[in-house]
């Protein structure tokens, strides 16, 4: 299958969604953001829109569908890249986790220690931890989630909401959702 082609059977989704009547949706990035949410809420399969490594190809779906409500609800490790302006998320194509998350936890006045730390970590879950240490995992996805929301509204002129979990659906921010 081409790429263009896996990226429209995606929207098809949206369009079973608007058919089933709802105007609340969960966009995921694949089956982790789908499974933590089931676990978390009482939603509809129908609901949960997987957007896969493309969600600025998927907001463009949704803003030409007049979309109503979207939620963004996914792992760190892929919804930070939306907080960079990165929205073809697959990890070859870009990253940017440990600029990204070493830019927030400064701006949350993160001692430089735990930077150099953060900044060296392979994975987003010991940033994490890291970030646990230092008790800043909610001040700093706070900012992580408000400058992805910043650049949905601009680059596509939709107001969504965001989550942000752990691999264990521990939720990593209180705004934006």
């Amino acid at each position: 299958m081409s790429l263009d082609a896996f990226k429209r059977s995606n929207v098809c989704q949206l369009d079973i969604a608007l058919g089933q009547g709802y105007d609340e949706l969960i966009f995921v990035p694949g089956n982790i953001g789908e499974k933590l949410v089931k676990q978390r809420r009482n939603v509809n399969q129908d609901q949960i829109i997987h957007m896969s490594n493309y969600p600025g190809y998927m907001l463009e779906q949704s803003k030409k569908r007049n979309i109503g409500s979207i939620e963004f609800y996914g792992h760190a490790g892929k919804l930070i890249k939306l907080a960079g302006g990165i929205f073809e998320t697959k990890h070859s194509t870009a990253d940017g986790r440990r600029e990204i998350m070493t830019t927030h936890a400064a701006l949350c006045e993160v001692p430089y220690n735990k930077l150099k730390e953060i900044y060296q970590s392979k994975t987003t879950e010991n940033m994490i931890d890291i970030l646990l240490e230092c008790d800043k995992v909610v001040e700093v996805f706070n900012s992580i989630a408000k400058a992805i929301y910043i650049n949905i509204l601009e680059r596509y002129g939709i107001k969504i909401k965001i989550t942000i979990v752990r691999m264990d659906g521990t939720v990593l921010n209180n705004k934006y959702n």
